[in-house]
């Protein structure tokens, strides 16, 4: 083969322009298949401000999707449709929901006392207890606590006049979809 009869620079354009389509590609389809329905699926669900892709971890296998709540009715149908919908969205992509709120230094101490009875309610299965405790501890703060469980999480929301937090607690191995 003579390697000197082909045209590098035709070559070398080729390559770059085939390049170029195949990043510009995933930049677009990132754009519109994924940031902007992301962007979207906060709207009409009770108590989500706003959901936002996380930016530092694109290069992570696992997407990390922001979500900034207030006001939240009941976490537990909150956290399901915010699941559902970007399970639609992202598909078999993996993913994590990490819940924002707008906490106070008191709530997130009543939080550490009581982390202890939904661990050990997860492990026994004895969910009742675990809710009569956070109650008494909660009402001795003069803090609303709801409590909500299903077959993959345990839901707690606190709220004082002040502030408000949401955690969301896997009752198995944590599963990253």
């Amino acid at each position: 083969m003579n390697w000197q009869n082909y045209h590098w620079s035709i070559m070398g354009l080729t390559i770059l322009i085939t390049l170029a389509l195949l990043f510009g590609g995933q930049f677009l389809w990132q754009q519109y298949a994924i940031a902007q329905p992301m962007s979207q699926i906060a709207q009409g669900i009770d108590g989500v401000e706003s959901a936002s892709l996380d930016k530092a971890g694109k290069n992570t296998p696992i997407t990390r999707i922001n979500v900034k709540l207030q006001n939240v009715a009941n976490l537990q149908t909150t956290y399901q449709a915010l699941n559902e919908r970007i399970l639609n969205v992202l598909g078999h992509n993996k993913y994590e929901i990490i819940l924002h709120s707008s906490p106070t230094p008191e709530l997130e101490q009543l939080y550490y006392s009581i982390h202890y009875y939904i661990q050990e309610a997860i492990f026994t299965g004895n969910f009742g207890l675990m809710a009569e405790r956070i109650q008494t501890r909660a009402a001795a703060g003069n803090v609303t606590a709801q409590t909500y469980v299903d077959a993959k999480y345990v839901y707690l929301q606190l709220a004082n006049p002040a502030g408000n937090l949401y955690i969301v607690v896997p009752r198995q191995t944590v599963e990253v979809r």
